[in-house]
């Protein structure tokens, strides 16, 4: 749906928090204080 609505590159403002563990990522949550995710046009 987004790529319909932003073309091929894009992406949303947020915090994304890495947890690792013995060197591996364990777990990757994403945190945004929006409703809707702010949403943006092109590359980064």
């Amino acid at each position: 749906m987004y790529r319909l609505m932003y073309g091929q590159h894009f992406g949303w403002y947020g915090l994304d928090v890495l947890h690792w563990e013995a060197g591996r990522l364990r777990e990757k949550r994403t945190y945004a204080q929006a409703g809707l995710p702010l949403v943006r046009r092109g590359r980064p």
